[in-house]
C-alpha cells in the first residue's frame, strides 16, 4: 500500500509541477517577451518536489488501492481548472468512504500545499527571493491573511503567523513573483548566459504606430489572463466580459473606452480590482542600446498586436495601469440627477518610458507585483462605459 501511495503522490506532484511550470513560463513570456522554459526543468527543484511526495504520502497511504486512479484524476481536476476545495472533497468522499473532515484535509493539501511548496521552488530556483501576497479577494479570507495582501515577503522569511501562501489549512492565497530588474544578473538569456536578465524597450514609436494601436480596437476585456494566454473564436463565448473602444493616443498615454457587460466583472470592479494588463504578441528585435532617458536595453519590441485586456489586481506596468473615473469633480453620477452613469478614463503610462526602467521598478514590466485597491467606480448598470489603458 506504502508503495502504491508514493507512486500515485509522485506523479500527482509532478502533474502539478507541471502546470505551475507552464503558468510560471507564460506569466515572465508576457512580461519580459523571454522563454524560461528551458530553464524550468523539474531536476532544478528535485529535491523539494520529493519532500512534496513524501509530505503527502501519509495523507492518502491508507485509502484503498482501487479509488487511486479516480483520485488522481479528481485532483489534477481541481489543480488545472480551479475547482474548489470542498468540492474536491466531496470527490474524494464518495470514492473512498473516508470521513468528511479527512477528505477535505487530502483536498486541501493536495492542492494548495503542494501548489505552495511547487511555487516556493520553482521561483527560488530562478533566483526570485520574494513575493507578493495575494489573497482571493472574498469574505473567507482570513483576517491575517488580509493584512498581508499587497505586501511583500521573503521566501527565506516566512511570515509568523501564517507561513507562506498555503501553508495554513484551506488557504487559498497565492505568491506572486517580484523579479527586480535592478538585478541585472539574475534572468534568462537564452542566447547566452540563461540566468542574466535581457531589458526590452518599448519605444513610443512603436506603442502609438497605427497598426499598434488599431489592435487595441474592439479587443475583449477578460477577468484575468486566459489560462491559455489567448482569446480566440474557441474559446472567446467563454472569455469576453467586454470590450475596448475608441482608442486613441494622449498626453502620452493609450486611452480608450471599456464596454463592461458581465454583471459579476462589473461587481469586481465596484470592489476595487480595477488593474489593467493587455494580452499581446510582439517581435523582439535583440539589439542593445540605451533609452533617450540614459537607461541601457538588450533589445526593442517590434510591432505590437493587442490580443486582450485583462481586468487584473496587479498590473505589470504598475499603478498608472488602471480604470480611473473621468469625472473631473469626483462626483458620483446618479439617474436621481437627471445624469448618465459616469464614463471612466484609464490612464496607463505607455512605453515612452522604458520597460525597463531602474529608477522605478513598479513602472516596467515587473510582472504580477503591484496591488490596485484604491479606486471604486461607480457603474451600477449592466453596461458600463469605462475608460481603459493598455500595455
Amino acid at each position: 500500500m506504502l508503495v502504491r501511495a508514493r507512486s500515485w503522490a509522485q506523479r500527482m506532484v509532478e502533474d502539478v509541477d507541471k502546470h505551475n511550470r507552464t503558468a510560471l513560463a507564460n506569466s515572465i513570456h508576457y512580461a519580459f517577451g523571454i522563454d524560461i522554459g528551458p530553464l524550468l526543468s523539474a531536476q532544478n527543484i528535485r529535491a523539494p518536489l520529493q519532500l512534496a511526495v513524501a509530505t503527502n504520502v501519509n495523507l492518502i497511504k491508507s485509502i484503498p488501492q482501487r479509488y487511486f486512479e479516480q483520485l488522481h484524476t479528481s485532483i489534477l481536476t481541481s489543480v488545472t481548472q480551479g475547482q474548489r476545495y470542498k468540492e474536491l472533497a466531496a470527490d474524494i468522499q464518495k470514492l473512498t468512504g473516508a470521513t468528511e473532515k479527512r477528505a477535505r484535509l487530502i483536498a486541501r493539501d493536495q492542492t494548495a500545499k503542494t501548489h505552495s511548496a511547487i511555487a516556493q521552488a520553482r521561483q527560488t530556483a530562478l533566483g526570485i527571493s520574494e513575493y507578493e501576497w495575494q489573497t482571493s479577494g472574498d469574505e473567507r479570507v482570513r483576517n491575517s491573511h488580509t493584512e498581508h495582501d499587497g505586501q511583500k515577503f521573503r521566501w527565506d522569511s516566512p511570515p509568523t503567523e501564517t507561513g507562506h501562501p498555503g501553508h495554513d489549512i484551506a488557504c487559498r492565497c497565492v505568491a506572486l513573483p517580484v523579479i527586480d530588474l535592478t538585478q541585472a544578473s539574475e534572468f534568462s538569456d537564452t542566447s547566452g548566459d540563461p540566468m542574466r536578465i535581457l531589458s526590452i524597450y518599448r519605444p513610443p514609436e512603436e506603442v502609438f504606430a497605427p497598426e499598434s494601436l488599431a489592435s487595441f480596437e474592439n479587443a475583449p476585456l477578460t477577468n484575468d489572463h486566459p489560462s491559455g494566454f489567448w482569446v480566440n473564436t474557441d474559446n472567446w463565448r467563454h472569455l469576453a466580459l467586454g470590450s475596448v473602444r475608441n482608442i486613441r493616443q494622449q498626453d502620452g498615454y493609450v486611452i480608450g473606452d471599456l464596454i463592461v457587460q458581465d454583471k459579476s466583472t462589473i461587481a469586481l470592479i465596484e470592489s476595487g480590482k480595477v488593474g489593467l494588463s493587455a494580452g499581446y504578441q510582439s517581435q523582439k528585435e535583440m539589439t542593445p542600446g540605451v533609452t533617450p532617458d540614459g537607461q541601457p536595453y538588450d533589445g526593442i519590441q517590434r510591432n505590437i498586436r493587442v490580443n486582450h485586456i485583462a481586468l487584473v489586481r496587479s498590473p505589470r506596468c504598475g499603478p498608472t495601469c488602471r480604470i480611473e473615473d473621468s469625472n473631473p469633480n469626483g462626483e458620483m453620477m446618479t439617474s436621481n440627477s437627471n445624469q448618465t452613469t459616469t464614463d471612466t478614463a484609464a490612464t496607463v503610462q505607455t512605453a515612452s518610458a522604458t520597460c525597463h526602467d531602474c529608477t522605478n521598478v513598479q513602472n516596467q514590466m515587473d510582472a504580477l507585483t503591484e496591488t490596485i485597491k484604491t479606486l471604486k467606480t461607480e457603474n451600477q448598470t449592466l453596461r458600463q462605459k469605462d475608460e481603459v489603458v493598455s500595455i
